[in-house]
């Protein structure tokens, strides 16, 4: 019935506030993003059609935080809601280079929630912002290992970003496989604490088919920092 739809969406949201909400009395430093994107692909494989990320991470010293979620806007009868808990600690370790250790916990309202660890050094690399992780899903008995760059430049009056990436995932009893993508997006700067991102992206995969009716999708998004 539509009331019952109507008095769910807006348990959902209620939901979402809360949880978006609560790290703002804690943190040194927040940044706040609503995302919305035609497909919703992670790590090559598609989970979902038109759908809406909102995220908020906090920052103290080098410990960081936040909550990232995926909520269908169509669909949702086929694809689930998503909401991503991490964590983790940054270390500086000489020039440009960091290491990063954190966790995820990937919460799934209709079950099946698996947790990750992963591992990262991330740098510049001659203006290239480089970066590569690894990750152990702890349920599902997956390693993944992806190394990602991208380059941002003066466009016109904005800011044009362009990155690729590339991974690997291998093990939790279903076939291994390799996934990579492009990205490209324009940064509107509004000031110094808002910004409006338009995005065009690329995934794909070696398995084939998986990716759904298309392996392009755009992006638009709204982030503040402060």
């Amino acid at each position: 019935m539509i009331v019952d739809r109507v008095r769910d969406q807006r348990s959902r949201l209620q939901w979402v506030v809360f949880l978006f909400s609560t790290p703002f009395v804690f943190a040194q430093s927040v940044t706040v993003e609503f995302e919305t994107a035609s497909q919703y692909i992670f790590r090559g494989q598609e989970l979902g059609d038109l759908t809406f990320h909102p995220s908020v991470e906090f920052g103290q010293g080098n410990l960081y935080g936040g909550v990232w979620a995926a909520l269908p806007l169509e669909n949702d009868e086929v694809w689930n809601e998503e909401y991503d808990f991490y964590l983790g600690h940054g270390w500086a370790l000489n020039g440009d280079v960091s290491l990063d250790l954190g966790g995820i916990h990937y919460y799934y309202p209709s079950g099946g929630d698996t947790t990750e660890l992963y591992l990262g050094l991330a740098g510049d690399i001659q203006s290239i912002a480089t970066s590569f992780y690894i990750y152990n899903d702890l349920d599902l008995d997956t390693w993944t290992g992806e190394a990602r760059g991208s380059y941002a430049f003066p466009f016109f009056d904005k800011v044009m970003e362009l990155g690729a990436y590339a991974g690997a995932v291998q093990g939790g009893g279903s076939e291994d496989y390799l996934y990579y993508g492009l990205d490209a997006e324009v940064i509107f700067e509004i000031n110094s604490k808002l910004s409006f991102l338009v995005g065009g992206h690329l995934a794909d995969n070696d398995l084939g088919g998986s990716i759904g009716d298309s392996r392009f999708f755009g992006t638009l998004t709204l982030t503040a920092g402060w």
